[in-house]
C-alpha cells in the first residue's frame, strides 16, 4: 500500500527521461543512416546510378572515341560509353594491331569508318550506336591510297570516295550497309 500512496515520483521521471533521450538519439542515428544510404548522392543513390550504367536497358552509347594518348587513331582503341566515364571496346573485326582508322563519319546512331593496315582499306559500320562493327567494304592498298568519308545532309546519306593516282571512285550508302558506286571511275585534274 504504500508504493501505492507515495507521492515521491522520482524513479519515474528519470526513467521517462532515459527514454526521451534515446528516442532523439535513435532518431539521429536512423536519421543519419538514412542519409548516408538513401539520401540524394549516398550509397544507395551511386549505386543506383552505376548499375543503371551497366544495365544500358535500350540504351545507346553517348560517345566513341579511340582513346588513346598517341596522337593516332587506332582501330584497336575504339570505345563506346554511355556516361562519358566507363568505357567498353567495341567489337571490331579482326585486323593488323597497328591498323588506324582513316576517315570518321556518323549520323543518328549509324556510324561508318574507313580502317588501314599494310594489307588493304577496309569501311566497316556500326548500326548500334558503335558497339559491334561489320565490315562492309574493302580495298587493295594499291586502289585506295587515299579515301574519305561523309554524311551528306542533303543527299540524305554517306557520301565519299577514293582515290589513287588520280583516279576517283565515288560511292554512296543511305544506311551505311549498302555501298554503291557512283558513276565510273574518273581521273582528277
Amino acid at each position: 500500500m504504500r508504493k501505492l500512496f507515495n507521492s515521491n515520483g522520482e524513479g519515474y521521471i528519470s526513467t521517462g527521461v532515459k527514454i526521451v533521450i534515446a528516442v532523439v538519439i535513435g532518431a539521429l542515428i536512423l536519421g543519419g543512416f538514412y542519409l548516408l544510404f538513401a539520401g540524394n548522392g549516398g550509397v544507395m543513390d551511386q549505386m543506383n546510378k552505376e548499375v543503371d550504367s551497366m544495365m544500358h536497358h535500350e540504351q545507346l552509347p553517348t560517345s566513341i572515341d579511340t582513346r588513346n594518348e598517341s596522337g593516332y587513331d587506332y582501330l584497336v582503341d575504339l570505345s563506346y560509353t554511355y556516361d562519358g566515364k566507363t568505357w567498353y571496346k567495341a567489337e571490331v573485326p579482326t585486323y593488323e594491331s597497328t591498323a588506324l582508322i582513316e576517315c570518321y563519319a556518323s549520323h543518328e546512331n549509324m556510324h561508318i569508318a574507313t580502317v588501314r593496315d599494310s594489307k588493304g582499306v577496309y569501311m566497316i559500320s556500326s548500326l548500334d550506336g558503335g558497339i559491334t562493327w561489320e565490315q562492309r567494304l574493302s580495298w587493295s592498298l594499291r586502289t585506295a591510297e587515299e579515301t574519305y568519308f561523309y554524311w551528306d545532309e542533303a543527299s540524305g546519306d554517306f557520301r565519299g570516295n577514293t582515290e589513287n593516282y588520280r583516279i576517283v571512285q565515288m560511292y554512296r550508302s543511305p544506311d551505311g550497309v549498302r555501298w554503291y558506286e557512283v558513276g565510273d571511275a574518273w581521273i582528277k585534274v
